[in-house]
């Protein structure tokens, strides 16, 4: 990847600004074909090599310090991804001192543990990063959908936690309410049941009578709002003589 950048930075015109020229096309190509060539490589999936490539770039170019600490062994690289994601709303020099304060300790804490410890030592030094990372988070919730084989696919829902857990536990709490005597089905997948029955009431348990995926995307007409009614006065059959 680095030898990608390198060789288009060497072929920037002399007249061309060299940040206009960072953030040109041709840099997007160079970087696309780099990730490309590493997964044909590695004899990997275009998502999990990119996803791999990511992880290296970032960590050499804001934590060369932990980098180092993974190449002689000291910490995993579990535990490296963990400072990198707790640290990424830091500037060089605030990411530096949090560096240095959590690698101190990396060595004998777990990776939970060192995640608490590095959020503790990002709020010490700059408590908006804390925010903002946050807000980061929120917005980037989301929902997605993945085949596993033999038929199935995993549908997967990232949210805040107190939404996440309260959404569980009407799940869950639907799930026991739905087990009677003599029920086979495990709770994992009386929940899956429960879930699928919130969301496709005309279910009924029977894949025929799912409704067309199809249908489901095409957009919805806008729903106008009812006027409200008329004013009626008294009738004139009831009207006083």
């Amino acid at each position: 990847v680095a030898d990608s950048l390198d060789r288009h930075e060497a072929e920037r015109p002399a007249w061309v600004d060299p940040q206009t020229w960072e953030q040109s096309q041709e840099l997007d190509f160079a970087e696309r074909s780099a990730y490309a060539e590493v997964a044909l490589e590695l004899g990997l999936a275009d998502r999990t090599s990119d996803h791999r490539v990511h992880l290296a770039v970032e960590l050499t170019r804001r934590l060369p310090a932990t980098v180092a600490a993974v190449c002689a062994g000291r910490i995993t690289l579990a535990k490296a991804r963990v400072i990198l994601e707790e640290t990424a709303e830091l500037d060089a020099e605030l990411l530096a001192q949090v560096e240095a304060a959590t690698l101190g300790k990396a060595e004998g804490l777990t990776p939970a543990n060192l995640r608490r410890a590095t959020r503790r030592a990002v709020a010490r030094v700059d408590a908006d990063a804390v925010a903002k990372r946050r807000a980061k988070a929120i917005a980037q919730r989301s929902v997605k959908m993945w085949e596993i084989g033999d038929g199935m696919s995993a549908l997967e829902a990232t949210l805040p936690t107190p939404v996440a857990q309260a959404a569980f536990a009407v799940i869950d709490a639907t799930a026991h309410q739905a087990i009677t005597p003599g029920d086979e089905r495990g709770i994992d997948a009386v929940r899956a049941d429960a879930l699928v029955d919130y969301l496709l009431p005309t279910r009924h348990g029977t894949p025929d009578q799912l409704p067309d995926p199809d249908h489901l995307h095409r957009p919805r007409p806008e729903r106008r709002p009812h006027p409200p009614p008329a004013h009626r006065g008294p009738s004139p059959l009831r009207e006083s003589p």
